[in-house]
């Protein structure tokens, strides 16, 4: 990790998940959470429910969680970025989760600070209101979209 704080590194545990346009997914209230983010919590409570069974493997080790003490692999869940899996969820109609959104914009910043995003024309740069980081936004969501 690099003291100065400018760049965060480490491991993360990502979870890539797709969402079918079913009423399973979609027929909830959505004006207070998108199915892309309610997945994603989802995903979050998964992870955290397997990581607690496999610490119940070995109860006379680690207990049987009752004492509130947390099994070895609970407590290795929260050395990894964000202190726990980081869902990435794709809806059905091309909406994206705030974790995917945020990874979208953190790797559009870094393709267009870069040697690659430096030698880019400054008139293609301009092509799109905001210049290089707004169209390498742009370009990752229609890029996302195609593949829906």
């Amino acid at each position: 990790m690099n003291d100065s704080g400018a760049t965060h590194c480490g491991e993360a545990i990502l979870e890539i998940k797709g969402i079918q346009p079913n009423n399973t997914r979609y027929g909830h209230n959505n004006s207070k959470i998108n199915p892309a983010d309610r997945r994603a919590r989802d995903v979050v409570n998964e992870y955290r429910r397997k990581f607690k069974k496999l610490d119940l493997i070995c109860p006379d080790v680690v207990g049987d969680g009752s004492t509130g003490i947390v099994g070895p692999f609970e407590a290795a869940q929260s050395l990894f970025i964000g202190g726990q899996v980081i869902p990435l969820v794709v809806g059905a109609f091309g909406e994206v989760n705030k974790d995917f959104a945020k990874m979208l914009r953190t790797l559009a910043k870094l393709a267009s600070s870069g040697e690659d995003g430096m030698s880019i024309s400054p008139l293609r740069n301009l092509d799109k209101k905001g210049g290089l980081l707004r169209s390498c936004i742009i370009s990752s969501e229609e890029q996302l979209e195609l593949l829906l």
